[in-house]
């Protein structure tokens, strides 16, 4: 109650159980260890399935008068 008479609405919007720690802990630890993951299970995935060959589309002259 005392914290929407200080800060109104924008106090309602605001997560409590966001700290400067648990911030710090997020962007120092956690976002570099899933990037890893990420990076590991796409080097698995990608390992064991051959990407298919892609072939390049023909482009259309808009610039020419006619068909």
């Amino acid at each position: 109650m005392t914290d929407f008479r200080r800060h109104g609405m924008a106090s309602l919007r605001e997560d409590p159980g966001r700290t400067i720690a648990t911030e710090m802990i997020r962007f120092t630890v956690w976002r570099p260890v899933r990037a890893t993951w990420r990076k590991l299970l796409i080097g698995l995935r990608g390992s064991s399935v051959p990407e298919p060959l892609v072939q390049p589309l023909p482009l259309r002259h808009s610039n020419k008068d006619g068909p």
